[in-house]
């Protein structure tokens, strides 16, 4: 059996946390969007989750 589903899991979690870190750096660009620090804390939010250090670290191990 192979290893297909969880990799698929990570690979959607990760391009999820990614699609939600471009759309917070595209507020951030636009006049009148996110200041620095609201900017950071949101991409924290989205990058730091548990879940998807999990996955970036599982996508990592199997790219070895």
């Amino acid at each position: 059996m192979t290893r297909v589903g969880p990799k698929l899991r990570s690979e959607k979690r990760v391009l999820l946390a990614m699609r939600g870190a471009q759309n917070i750096l595209a507020r951030h660009v636009e006049p009148g969007g996110l200041d620095e620090r609201a900017t950071i804390d949101a991409l924290l939010t989205v990058l730091d989750d548990e879940e998807v250090v999990e996955a970036v670290h599982e996508l990592g191990r199997t790219l070895r």
